[in-house]
């Protein structure tokens, strides 16, 4: 379909379908290069340590809305008192429940919760593959 300018409409579900099937190229070593900096010194920490057994599994879930005015993307802002990741912005999503089948299902859930997006109105268009996310410890 063209536009009034003559230009040819991007299909937004085609051009982001495309995207995530994609691989990021170097993504994983950039994240693995994260280390804190000591800001006294300017020594580096231990890098982001390994997961261990302690770990769980999350999804998020990456809005995007196409609306007449362009692609939305939605995001939420965890509350300041939350034990973990009090404060930062987020996708909608969290820990997998026992009765969750896949991360998928997880991801659907979690936004039908904190932002009352019906799954039945949500377009699948990909997945990004799992990373390991530590999380930030007091003290």
């Amino acid at each position: 379909m063209n536009d009034a300018t003559g230009e040819r409409d991007i299909d937004a579900r085609e051009l982001l379908r495309s995207a995530l099937a994609t691989p990021l190229e170097g993504w994983r070593e950039v994240y693995e290069s994260f280390s804190p900096v000591n800001l006294e010194t300017g020594e580096r920490l231990g890098r982001v340590p390994p997961p261990n057994g302690e770990t769980r599994r999350a999804a998020v879930l990456v809005p995007v809305l196409l609306e007449p005015d362009g692609l939305h993307l939605v995001y939420t802002v965890r509350k300041s008192h939350l034990q973990d990741h009090a404060g930062q912005i987020s996708f909608p999503g969290g820990s997998m429940d026992p009765a969750d089948t896949s991360l998928m299902e997880t991801a659907l859930r979690e936004a039908e919760e904190e932002i009352d997006l019906s799954r039945e109105l949500v377009e699948i268009v990909g997945e990004l593959e799992e990373m390991y996310i530590p999380l930030r410890t007091s003290g």
